[in-house]
């Protein structure tokens, strides 16, 4: 499991350098949205933002599926990520959801599977849940230490 995580790593980087090194037209392409499912996993990847910035290129390159499911994952990965460390901006990253373009994203997720976690409705529970987790076990870890 070590050896898979550092070849990501690596690769991860090499993503990132090769994606830095063209020119966002000549990377809106089936190949290279590949790359970036792939590698870019979280909202401040500039991959990600590239998918976003280019959303309606990339779905025509590739497929509302498959862009949608990508974007929808990201976000629904990094909100958690962010709830479990007791960063309240997940609910930004949520709200992103109601914005375009990640809107489309959602009401294709919507009208596919309405009962998906990853749309902004059934997110929102499950998270704050977890954040609520998280920030009340470190305050009662403050309370203990005083």
């Amino acid at each position: 499991m070590k050896a898979w995580g550092d070849a990501h790593e690596k690769y991860t980087v090499i993503a990132k350098e090769y994606l830095a090194s063209r020119e966002p037209k000549d990377l809106i392409n089936s190949r290279d949205f590949s790359i970036i499912k792939t590698y870019c996993k979280f909202f401040d990847n500039p991959g990600f933002k590239l998918v976003l910035d280019h959303f309606d290129a990339f779905v025509e390159a590739t497929s509302m599926k498959q862009v949608s499911e990508t974007v929808l994952t990201v976000a629904a990965n990094t909100a958690e990520i962010k709830a479990l460390k007791g960063d309240e901006t997940y609910l930004d990253v949520i709200e992103s959801l109601e914005e375009e373009p990640l809107t489309k994203a959602a009401e294709w997720l919507r009208s596919t599977f309405p009962k998906a976690w990853r749309l902004p409705e059934n997110m929102r529970k499950h998270l704050k849940e977890l954040f609520d987790k998280v920030t009340k076990s470190s305050n009662n870890d403050s309370e203990k230490e005083l």
